[in-house]
């Protein structure tokens, strides 16, 4: 049996980008979005993909992912903004690593777009950032 992994999404009128986000998690056990107060369609393509919509006022970027980390019910989370995906290959990698993690805290690579074009070289790649963990050994 795998791990389960929540995944958690703060927003905010994200209803342009977050039904690519959303279905890119379709591997996860659950889907919290934390909204602090969108006024699109947010909360309803949140519904469509079975998330869990919560509103939170907004607490500031930290405190506002921490928030979320706190009401996921899983252990290990995986913390996403609404404009980012997980590829195939990325959600593949995360599912066999949870069968039996090495580490409690993993970061990935980032391909950024700047100005219409995919960065894959310079400052802008890779752009680390961590984003799966076990929350009882990190926090946001």
């Amino acid at each position: 049996m795998s791990t389960p992994l929540s995944a958690v999404i703060i927003t905010q009128n994200a209803a342009g980008q977050l039904e690519v986000c959303l279905n890119s998690l379709s591997f996860v056990s659950e889907i919290i979005i934390l909204d602090s107060g969108s006024d699109d369609e947010t909360e309803n393509i949140s519904i469509k993909y079975n998330a869990r919509f919560i509103h939170q006022d907004w607490l500031g970027y930290g405190p506002q992912k921490q928030k979320a980390v706190e009401l996921a019910k899983h252990d290990w989370v995986l913390c996403l903004a609404a404009d980012e995906r997980v590829s195939s290959e990325l959600a593949s990698a995360i599912q066999d690593e949870l069968e039996s993690p090495d580490h409690q805290v993993y970061q990935f690579p980032r391909c950024n777009r700047f100005m219409g074009r995919w960065l894959r070289h310079g400052e802008g790649y890779p752009d680390l950032s961590i984003r799966l963990f076990n929350r009882n050994f990190a926090q946001w």
